[in-house]
């Protein structure tokens, strides 16, 4: 107990419990949402990976459409149809159910994310303070880059987990299976299109 009750231990868990207060306020505000929960939708409902942009009747129709986050589309069309599915009732009533499912998904990734991070920056830094120091600089320097929830969230969270195996001064044998798969799973979740 005398561990838990540090200096470093009581500041780490105050800051990412005010992480969390502060994410509980935030809407799931921004337009996108709605476009990568109807991408989602799409891809469901047809079980498959778009060939050309489905939607947009000026699009090119000859160009290939490029996946870069189709793995965390799907997946927020799955958590705000299973909310919708778990508020049941009118249809204003499911959109409700819907959308603090996924607020409470961002709130969740935002927190791994910070966690993990306070994780690695304590392990390469040797103290907690330092790990709580780089979480706060990071939120600092950079406010919006979580509070928005978009594909890119979850890539961001899964880069966090990369961060925390590349922490060690040498990789674990654990390491080695994690790193090559959550680098896979990056590039479907969130990643930036190169194309």
């Amino acid at each position: 107990a005398p561990y838990y009750l540090r200096a470093g231990g009581v500041a780490a868990v105050a800051l990412l419990a005010l992480i969390v207060v502060i994410y509980s306020f935030v809407p799931v505000w921004h337009t996108d949402v709605w476009a990568h929960l109807k991408f989602g939708q799409w891809m469901v409902g047809h079980r498959a990976l778009p060939a050309h942009e489905p939607f947009s009747p000026f699009a090119d129709h000859e160009a290939p459409y490029i996946h870069f986050q189709w793995l965390s589309q799907a997946g927020f069309y799955l958590l705000y149809h299973a909310g919708e599915s778990l508020a049941g009732g009118d249809a204003v009533r499911r959109t409700e159910g819907g959308v603090e499912l996924l607020h409470f998904t961002h709130v969740l990734l935002v927190l791994g994310c910070c966690t993990l991070l306070l994780l690695a920056y304590r392990r390469r830094g040797g103290s907690l303070p330092i790990g709580c120091a780089g979480v706060v600089l990071l939120l600092l320097l950079s406010p919006s880059w979580l509070m928005v929830l978009r594909p890119q969230v979850a890539g961001v969270f899964f880069c966090a987990a990369l961060l925390l195996p590349l922490s060690r001064a040498t990789l674990s044998r654990r390491a080695l299976v994690a790193v090559p798969l959550l680098l896979a799973f990056i590039g479907g979740v969130g990643g930036r299109n190169r194309a």
